[in-house]
Protein backbone atom coordinates (compact mmCIF):
# COMPACT_ATOMS: atom_id res chain seq x y z
CA UNK A 1 0.00 0.00 0.00
CA UNK A 2 2.78 2.43 0.89
CA UNK A 3 4.57 1.91 -2.42
CA UNK A 4 1.33 2.44 -4.35
CA UNK A 5 0.75 5.66 -2.39
CA UNK A 6 4.28 6.71 -3.29
CA UNK A 7 3.71 6.12 -6.99
CA UNK A 8 0.42 8.04 -6.91
CA UNK A 9 1.86 10.85 -4.83
CA UNK A 10 4.99 11.30 -6.93
CA UNK A 11 2.92 11.25 -10.11
CA UNK A 12 0.67 14.03 -8.84
CA UNK A 13 3.69 16.00 -7.73
CA UNK A 14 5.46 15.57 -11.08
CA UNK A 15 2.40 16.45 -13.14
CA UNK A 16 0.79 19.17 -11.02
CA UNK A 17 3.36 20.10 -8.34
CA UNK A 18 0.72 19.02 -5.84
CA UNK A 19 1.94 17.43 -2.61
CA UNK A 20 -1.03 15.13 -2.07
CA UNK A 21 -1.71 13.26 1.17
CA UNK A 22 -0.54 10.04 -0.53
CA UNK A 23 2.93 11.49 -0.95
CA UNK A 24 3.10 12.56 2.69
CA UNK A 25 1.89 9.10 3.77
CA UNK A 26 4.70 7.54 1.75
CA UNK A 27 7.28 9.91 3.21
CA UNK A 28 6.05 9.11 6.73
CA UNK A 29 6.13 5.38 5.98
CA UNK A 30 9.75 5.62 4.87
CA UNK A 31 10.74 7.69 7.89
CA UNK A 32 9.09 5.23 10.28
CA UNK A 33 10.03 1.96 8.59
CA UNK A 34 13.58 0.84 9.18
CA UNK A 35 15.28 -1.61 6.91
CA UNK A 36 15.34 -4.08 9.81
CA UNK A 37 11.58 -3.84 10.36
CA UNK A 38 10.95 -4.21 6.63
CA UNK A 39 13.18 -7.30 6.62
CA UNK A 40 11.02 -8.82 9.37
CA UNK A 41 7.87 -8.21 7.35
CA UNK A 42 9.21 -9.74 4.14
CA UNK A 43 11.29 -12.49 5.77
CA UNK A 44 10.81 -15.79 4.00
CA UNK A 45 9.28 -14.39 0.83
CA UNK A 46 11.11 -14.73 -2.46
CA UNK A 47 13.32 -11.85 -3.60
CA UNK A 48 13.93 -10.41 -0.13
CA UNK A 49 17.28 -9.06 -1.34
CA UNK A 50 15.57 -7.28 -4.26
CA UNK A 51 13.01 -5.72 -1.91
CA UNK A 52 15.67 -4.48 0.50
CA UNK A 53 17.86 -3.18 -2.34
CA UNK A 54 14.94 -1.28 -3.86
CA UNK A 55 13.93 0.13 -0.47
CA UNK A 56 17.48 1.35 0.17
CA UNK A 57 17.36 3.25 -3.12
CA UNK A 58 14.09 4.87 -2.06
CA UNK A 59 15.60 5.90 1.27
CA UNK A 60 18.67 7.39 -0.44
CA UNK A 61 16.45 9.58 -2.60
CA UNK A 62 13.77 10.41 -0.02
CA UNK A 63 15.16 13.82 0.90
CA UNK A 64 14.30 15.21 -2.54
CA UNK A 65 10.59 14.85 -1.74
CA UNK A 66 10.92 17.19 1.21
CA UNK A 67 12.55 19.96 -0.81
CA UNK A 68 10.34 22.89 -1.71
CA UNK A 69 11.11 22.54 -5.43
CA UNK A 70 12.88 19.28 -6.27
CA UNK A 71 14.45 19.02 -9.70
CA UNK A 72 12.68 17.11 -12.44
CA UNK A 73 15.66 14.74 -12.56
CA UNK A 74 15.38 14.00 -8.83
CA UNK A 75 11.65 13.37 -9.14
CA UNK A 76 12.15 11.07 -12.10
CA UNK A 77 14.84 9.12 -10.25
CA UNK A 78 12.63 8.90 -7.16
CA UNK A 79 9.69 7.68 -9.20
CA UNK A 80 11.90 4.97 -10.70
CA UNK A 81 13.09 3.94 -7.24
CA UNK A 82 9.52 3.75 -5.89
CA UNK A 83 8.41 1.72 -8.91
CA UNK A 84 11.29 -0.73 -8.41
CA UNK A 85 10.28 -1.10 -4.75
CA UNK A 86 6.66 -1.66 -5.74
CA UNK A 87 7.61 -4.20 -8.42
CA UNK A 88 9.87 -6.13 -6.03
CA UNK A 89 7.05 -6.33 -3.48
CA UNK A 90 4.57 -7.34 -6.15
CA UNK A 91 6.88 -10.04 -7.53
CA UNK A 92 7.25 -11.51 -4.04
CA UNK A 93 3.50 -11.39 -3.50
CA UNK A 94 2.80 -13.18 -6.78
CA UNK A 95 5.42 -15.83 -6.02
CA UNK A 96 3.91 -16.51 -2.60
CA UNK A 97 0.41 -16.54 -4.06
CA UNK A 98 1.44 -19.21 -6.57
CA UNK A 99 2.89 -21.39 -3.80
CA UNK A 100 -0.08 -21.18 -1.46
CA UNK A 101 -2.99 -23.40 -2.47
CA UNK A 102 -6.32 -21.66 -2.73
CA UNK A 103 -9.03 -23.14 -0.52
CA UNK A 104 -12.39 -23.49 -2.14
Amino acid sequence: MAAANGITGIGLFQDYRLKAPELQEFINYCKETTEASLSEVVFGVPNVADIIRAYREVLVRLSCLEEEVPSDEDLLAMRGAIEQFYNALNDAYLAVKRRVPVKE
